[in-house]
């Protein structure tokens, strides 16, 4: 799927991308994805002590390969797979990225 391409192209690719806490996930995403039209989130929060963040999104223009980007993004920004939860309701699109494996 698109998701799966995209996740692959950028792990494969050499764009560095760096963040270490909402506020720097909000920066990146803009600096790097937001440029290339793949949508920029309204609102970013930690949502655990491991790097999990939620990234809150009025739309995406191109889910798929937004969520392979951003999924990649945080492999490459935390060193280990990602888990990936996407929601949509009628105001607004959650997208979470945390941690694949528990850690203590």
């Amino acid at each position: 799927s698109m998701a799966i391409a995209s996740f692959r192209l950028f792990i494969a690719g050499e764009e560095l991308f760096m963040a270490i806490d909402s506020d720097g996930w909000l920066d990146s995403i803009n600096a790097v994805f937001g440029s290339k039209g793949l949508g920029t989130p309204l609102k970013v929060e930690s949502i655990d002590s491991h790097g999990g963040v939620k990234l809150e999104y009025a739309s995406i223009p191109l889910p798929g390969i937004t969520l392979g980007v951003l999924a990649a993004a945080w492999t490459r920004c935390e060193g280990r797979p990602v888990k990936v939860k996407f929601s949509q309701n009628s105001e607004s699109i959650i997208v979470e990225l945390s941690s694949r494996h528990k850690l203590a």
